[in-house]
């Protein structure tokens, strides 16, 4: 997670151009503002970005429909298993379904015994995910907030 990491970092840089914006004022008000304008933006990205991972669910299962083809039709077994094996799960939208082992399609839920098809744990998967990342840009949001109005105000 970077946006914890930058949202510091830039923090720091506010509060230097807050403390001299205090002592000279109206010197640097364009680059206080260019700074937190920035950081608006960035959270803005991704907290949006997540929400389009947690909703619609019918547009998340097209773009991992178009992954998991993209994975298929390169053979990227390393892959494929590794999502069925974290996931308990066989194929795409079946258990026969592009499953891994290639050779045929029933061997993966036979020789795992799985019977699920890994459409709707990989969605909830990356909902569970995206949620995650919304989380942490608003807390980060907020606590940004506090610290810009507690800085103001004893810079005054």
């Amino acid at each position: 997670m970077v946006l914890p990491l930058i949202t510091g970092i830039s923090a720091q840089g506010t509060y230097g151009l807050i403390r001299r914006a205090n002592n000279e004022p109206y010197q640097l008000t364009i680059p206080l503002i260019a700074v937190i304008g920035f950081q608006l933006i960035y959270e803005t990205i991704i907290a949006t970005l997540a929400l389009t991972h947690m909703i619609p669910p019918s547009a998340l299962n097209c773009g991992l429909g178009s992954k998991w083809q993209m994975l298929w039709r390169l053979k990227d077994g390393n892959t494929i298993r590794t999502i069925q094996d974290a996931l308990n799960c066989c194929g795409f939208n079946t258990v026969r379904d592009r499953s891994w082992p290639f050779e045929v399609p029933a061997t993966c839920s036979k020789t795992f015994n799985r019977n699920r098809s890994c459409v709707g744990p990989w969605r909830k998967s990356e909902q569970n995910m995206a949620g995650l990342l919304l989380l942490v840009a608003v807390v980060v949001f907020i606590v940004k907030v506090r610290k810009h109005q507690n800085l103001t105000s004893t810079c005054q």
